[in-house]
């Protein structure tokens, strides 16, 4: 399976084709994400900020489920 992100070591990062990229990256509001996008999330979820953050599925994909 390929992925367009840049979290995932060991899956191919070439796309099946050049469309299919294109469409997956122009409904990135925010752009791919980047190792450190997922590190901030984890340091915030594991900070004394996120106290009342409870059972919540948090997306870190640059708006792609937004979109």
């Amino acid at each position: 399976m390929w992925c367009p992100c840049r979290l995932c070591s060991g899956r191919p990062r070439i796309p099946p084709n050049k469309k299919i990229f294109d469409k997956i990256v122009s409904q990135a509001q925010l752009g791919l994400t980047e190792p450190e996008d997922l590190a901030d999330t984890i340091l915030f979820l594991a900070s004394p900020l996120s106290r009342r953050i409870t059972g919540q599925v948090i997306s870190v994909n640059g708006g792609i489920s937004v979109a």
